[in-house]
């Protein structure tokens, strides 16, 4: 399945214990990996939350008595369930092993022509690991590489690039490039390039724009069909993405700070039909993380106030820009903390600062270990930060403009958070 596996294997004796160990390939089933116990006397075991189109390796050891146990046996090897990937879409081959090929992708072969396989080429105008189609002496090309699926929405404009191209010296190829349904020759009808005489000996790079009828998954052909007793065929960086990629937004500011709300501000684009705004915990990825806040506005709006947040809290925003059919983009995260002017008591942390005004050098002082110290603007915008490991720490106010900043200190024992003015 995607995310799980039926794995079994044959008992050795009487045993009716094992532990099977499975983890990513070449681990080390001694000091790595996932342990999964099974007990009753069948030999076999379901593995759960495994990643969908990724390769696992397992072992299993007997369990004969309390402290007796077998050697390890396998590694044996098994992938989960292959699923359509979403845009951007790239492959680049670098991350196989020549001649294989990248995981979820296939060749069909037709008669007796040679497969596609992956090679590591730096001539004719590539660099790197590349999809290399060599010649058969007696056979016709006859071979299909497919990609994996995407998923697709039709009344979308996409594009795909490549690059291909041949050794040169009068050796001409040819190949053409479809789209379909499945990963089969029969179901590549849309046709997006051909080339009859692939020339030159140096990589040619392409970009076709193209719809499609229907929303769906969709596998993109490359077909060698060279005449037998050429040389070698090459194609690589294959990207598919959307063809007006949706512009992120620009001037992301903060305002209206208080302690639960912000005010988020930003300059749009003309193809955005709405605007997510999320609030993480400072720190957090945005790519994987749940935010603490959301709110979507529509496409003519530039502007949304958060609530909910907590006092006294370092959170980033990042507002990402829908443009319909999945084509969306996240921009540029910024900082804030929530305070209303507030100061968190400084007692518990027993931090001191000096001098307050400052001009140029503020010292912060503490009874253990200072972590990092951040500055903020009364907006709750973060203007500065510094990371620290010691006692005490040396804040360069030098080239911040005149006014009342806050500054947030973390130590082991706390965070607190007082005003300075700059002069």
């Amino acid at each position: 399945g995607e995310d799980f596996a039926n794995i079994s294997w044959t008992p050795q004796n009487t045993e009716t214990e094992w532990d099977v160990i499975y983890g990513a390939p070449g681990f080390d089933p001694e000091t790595e990996g996932t342990v999964v116990h099974v007990d009753g006397g069948v030999p076999e075991a379901t593995l759960t939350g495994l990643e969908p189109s990724t390769e696992y390796e397992f072992y299993v050891r007997a369990i004969c008595e309390v402290d007796d146990e077998s050697m390890l046996t396998g590694p044996s090897v098994f992938m989960t369930e292959c699923v359509s990937v979403y845009l951007p879409y790239t492959l680049d081959f670098e991350n196989v092993s020549p001649p294989a090929l990248p995981t979820c992708s296939s060749v069909q072969t037709i008669g007796n022509s040679n497969d596609w396989e992956t090679a590591y080429v730096t001539d004719y105008g590539f660099t790197g690991r590349v999809l290399r189609y060599k010649w058969n002496s007696i056979h016709s090309a006859n071979s299909w590489f497919f990609t994996e699926g995407v998923n697709l929405e039709a009344g979308t404009e996409y594009k795909i690039a490549y690059k291909y191209g041949n050794t040169g010296n009068g050796l001409n190829e040819k190949m053409e490039v479809k789209f379909g349904t499945a990963p089969s020759a029969a179901s590549m009808t849309e046709s997006l390039a051909d080339y009859p005489e692939i020339t030159g000996g140096m990589a040619t790079n392409e970009m076709i724009e193209f719809t499609v009828a229907e929303d769906g998954v969709y596998y993109f052909g490359f077909h060698a069909y060279s005449p037998a007793d050429r040389f070698y065929l090459f194609v690589d960086d294959i990207e598919i993405n959307f063809a007006n990629e949706c512009a992120a937004v620009t001037d992301l500011a903060v305002s209206n700070v208080t302690n639960t709300s912000v005010t988020v501000t930003w300059t749009g684009n003309d193809s955005a039909t709405s605007y997510t705004v999320d609030v993480f915990m400072e720190g957090a990825d945005p790519a994987v993380d749940t935010p603490e806040a959301s709110e979507t506005v529509a496409g003519d709006q530039t502007t949304a106030t958060i609530e909910g947040l907590s006092r006294d809290t370092s959170y980033e925003v990042y507002v990402t820009s829908d443009c319909g059919g999945g084509n969306i983009t996240q921009g540029e995260g910024i900082g804030f903390v929530t305070t209303e002017l507030g100061v968190s008591g400084n007692d518990y942390t027993m931090i001191k600062y000096f001098p307050n005004p400052v001009k140029d050098k503020l010292t912060i002082t503490a009874a253990d270990p200072i972590e990092n110290v951040t500055v903020y603007n009364l907006l709750g915008q973060k203007v500065l930060e510094v990371k620290a490991n010691g006692m005490e720490v040396e804040i360069d106010m030098s080239e911040i403009s005149s006014g009342t900043y806050l500054l947030k200190t973390n130590v082991a024992k706390g965070i607190s958070t007082f005003k300075i003015l700059k002069q």
